[in-house]
């Protein structure tokens, strides 16, 4: 009867790609069906590859600009869990279109306001990923999302909840880039929450200033 029952819900969420894709939904729509594929762990190649089409179609058209802040934020959560449904090369192109999108944004006045803490805290967990980080345009993505962080003008670093302090403070650590202004202030911040984080959140964030310094 469990079986019967996943494959259920494999079938009907299968179903629901192929009417998405049916219908030539945007690219936005695709994000959030895909985050909620991802959040019943349900990869469809099929449904993902399309994604990387649309995303490939939208960079060579307007560079993504038509694309909000939360859309490349519900992307990168949903490829980095559902992202290995695909073929290796093929998700680094993902990876890849992604990032240009991220830059675009972050080089944009009217673009980089979109970005909330809960965008940059998706954002930093999907560029950490080993997929992610071996894209060319990583380092400059990092660097990018440790500025938008701590632009003055948001403070966005300040908004941040432990699990994004968390993922903030990894990927800034592991960075090859001179990431240093950014992770000095999102590492001050978690200074400043030090006696209010639980356990766990600060083992993370020790964890991840270790990583630093033996990088």
């Amino acid at each position: 009867p469990a079986d019967d029952e996943g494959r259920r819900r494999q079938s009907l969420w299968s179903g629901v790609a192929t009417r998405m894709l049916g219908e030539e939904s945007s690219l936005a729509d695709l994000a959030v069906v895909a985050t909620a594929f991802a959040h019943v762990r349900h990869a469809d190649e099929g449904f993902l590859d399309s994604i990387v089409e649309r995303l490939t179609a939208a960079t060579a058209a307007d560079g993504a600009s038509s694309l909000a802040a939360g859309d490349l934020s519900q992307l990168a959560s949903a490829f980095a869990r559902s992202g290995r449904a695909l073929p290796p090369a093929r998700l680094r192109t993902f990876w890849e279109l992604l990032a240009q999108a991220v830059l675009l944004h972050a080089r944009s006045h009217e673009l980089r306001a979109g970005f909330t803490a809960k965008h940059l805290s998706s954002l930093a967990a999907g560029f950490a990923t080993e997929p992610a980080a071996s894209v060319p345009s990583q380092p400059e993505t990092v660097l990018a999302l440790g500025a938008l962080l701590t632009h003055e003008e948001a403070a966005l670093v300040q908004a941040l909840d432990e699990t994004g302090l968390v993922r903030a403070l990894r990927l800034l650590a592991d960075s090859s880039t001179d990431c240093s202004a950014g992770y000095e202030a999102v590492l001050t911040e978690a200074h400043a929450r030090a006696s209010n984080v639980g356990a766990v959140t600060a083992a993370l964030l020790m964890n991840a200033v270790a990583r630093r310094h033996e990088a």
